[in-house]
């Protein structure tokens, strides 16, 4: 009985150690998932390296609206894009 509990024990430990790393790992990315939205505004880094647009993004009547973020860096060769900001919710619509 006891040696059943320790191996119930060091599965469960181990799931969790499992899930905190998948987390620490791919959680951050979570963003990349986030509805497009309705273009508000874009503006152009100085240099030209970067764009960041601003989206306003909407999850349907029973939920506000929420603000993202994109930047493209325009000096990759294959223009990446990156979620850098999202406010959820928005109160304003300005």
């Amino acid at each position: 009985m006891k040696k059943r509990y320790i191996v119930c024990l060091a599965a469960l430990s181990s799931l969790l150690v499992i899930g905190f790393v998948w987390w620490f790992l791919f959680a951050p990315s979570y963003l990349r998932f986030a509805p497009k939205g309705e273009y508000i505004s874009q503006s152009t880094s100085p240099n030209g390296d970067y764009i960041v647009k601003i989206y306003r993004s909407s999850g349907g009547a029973t939920t506000p609206f929420a603000i993202r973020g994109e930047v493209t860096y325009t000096n990759k060769v294959f223009n990446k894009k990156k979620n850098i900001y999202w406010n959820y919710p928005q109160e304003t619509n300005g």
